[in-house]
C-alpha cells in the first residue's frame, strides 16, 4: 500500500510533488518525526502568549495499525474499523431454560484482504435473566456484518432472550467510549444483527406472554403473588376461587397491589360472599366491576398493571380460619428490566 507524504503543504500540487520526488515520504515502520513546511520554519515556538509551553504533546497509547489508508481514489468501506486495542463484548440476558449457547458471528475484512468469520460464544447462560458476557479475542480489521445464532436450535419467543453487542474503544484505563452494534430481543422471527440493526430498549414492545399458576395457600391465609427479579412484568388477568366455611358473617373480598411498603392499588368485589359457598373471582384490564348474581364476580385491573421485582398482588380480606382460597391462574407479559445485572 502507498505511503503518505508527511508535513504541511500549501496546495495539492505541492503534496503531489513531495510524493513524486520521495523527499518527505514516511511509512509507519520508519518512525520519523513529522516534517515542517517553510511557512513554519524559523517561527518562535518557545512560549505561548500566556507563558505556557505552546508545543502540544501527544502520547501514543495504542499499537500502530497494520493498515495504511490511501488518501484518494478509494471507495469508502461501510464497515466499522477495529484494532487490537478495542474490546468487543457480547452481553446476554436469558429466560430460556436449558439454553445451550448464544453465538454472535462477525464477518470481518482483515488487513491482508481476506474475509474471516469471528464468533463470540456465551455458553450456558443462566435462565433467570442475569447477565452473561464474553469478550472476543483482539483482532484488527473492518466489521462487515454480524448476527445472532443459537447452535442448539432452541425455539425462543419474544421477550425470553435479550442480546447486546458493544465495542469499547481503547483498553484498560484508556477506554473512552463504546459503540452499540446490536441491542434487542432474539426470537424465531427476529435476529439482532448488524448493519441496519433495530436498537430496542429492553422494556419496549411486546414481551413474553405466558400463563402461570400460583399455589393454594393454607386455610385462612391470604395469597400473595410476587414478581420475580430482573423482570418488568405486566399483569393481564387473574382468576381464583374462595370456599367459605359454615357460620359467620359474609366475607367481603378485595385484591391489592403492594411494593412491600405501600399499597399501590386496591379494588373490592361488589358483593360479600356468604358462608358455606364457593365463589369464583376474576380480574382483568379494562373489565368493569360486576357479578352474575350467583357465584361469579369480577373487577378491573389498572390498564397498565406493572409489577416490578418484589411487588406483589394479593388478597385483602378478613377470612375465617377454615376459609380456603384456591390456586391462582394468571396471565403475564414479561420483559427484561432495564439495568438488570
Amino acid at each position: 500500500m502507498a505511503s503518505v507524504p508527511t508535513g504541511s503543504y500549501d496546495s495539492v500540487d505541492a503534496l503531489d510533488q513531495a510524493g513524486a520526488d520521495g523527499s518527505a515520504l514516511l511509512t509507519p515502520a520508519q518512525g520519523a518525526a513529522p516534517a515542517t513546511s517553510d511557512a513554519s520554519a524559523g517561527a518562535d515556538t518557545s512560549a505561548s502568549p500566556d507563558g505556557a509551553d505552546s508545543e502540544a504533546s501527544t502520547e501514543i497509547i495504542s499499537q500502530a495499525p497494520l493498515i495504511t489508508f490511501l488518501p484518494q481514489s478509494v471507495v469508502q468501506n461501510n464497515g466499522i474499523y477495529v484494532t487490537v486495542d478495542d474490546i468487543i463484548t457480547l452481553y446476554v440476558h436469558n429466560f430460556v431454560p436449558g439454553l445451550q449457547a448464544v453465538w454472535y458471528t462477525l464477518r470481518m475484512l482483515m488487513p491482508d484482504g481476506t474475509i474471516t468469520l469471528s464468533t463470540i460464544v456465551v455458553n450456558g447462560p443462566p435462565s433467570n435473566g442475569a447477565v452473561a458476557s464474553q469478550t472476543m479475542a483482539p483482532a484488527e480489521g473492518f466489521i462487515l456484518t454480524g448476527g445472532v445464532f443459537l447452535p442448539g436450535g432452541e425455539s425462543v419467543v419474544r421477550g425470553q432472550l435479550y442480546v447486546e453487542l458493544r465495542i469499547y474503544r481503547g483498553s484498560g484505563s484508556s477506554t473512552v467510549e463504546f459503540i452499540q452494534l446490536a441491542a434487542g430481543y432474539h426470537c424465531n422471527q427476529q435476529h439482532p444483527s448488524w448493519p441496519d440493526p433495530e436498537f430496542e430498549h429492553p422494556e419496549s414492545g411486546q414481551g413474553w406472554v405466558q400463563s402461570l399458576q400460583g399455589p393454594a395457600p393454607a386455610a385462612g391465609v391470604q395469597f400473595q403473588i410476587a414478581s420475580p427479579s430482573k423482570v418488568f412484568r405486566r399483569l393481564h388477568s387473574l382468576r381464583f376461587s374462595l370456599t367459605t366455611a359454615a357460620g359467620g358473617a359474609a366475607r367481603p373480598l378485595a385484591v391489592a397491589i403492594t411494593d412491600g411498603a405501600n399499597y399501590l392499588y386496591e379494588v373490592a368485589f361488589p358483593t360479600p360472599q356468604p358462608a358455606s359457598s364457593t365463589w369464583i373471582y376474576a380480574l382483568a384490564r379494562g373489565c368493569a366491576a360486576g357479578s352474575n348474581g350467583v357465584d361469579h364476580q369480577w373487577a378491573p385491573l389498572p390498564n397498565e398493571c406493572v409489577l416490578l421485582p418484589g411487588w406483589t398482588i394479593q388478597t385483602s380480606s378478613v377470612l375465617g380460619s377454615a376459609d380456603q382460597l384456591s390456586v391462582q391462574q394468571y396471565q403475564v407479559e414479561d420483559l427484561l428490566l432495564a439495568g438488570a445485572g
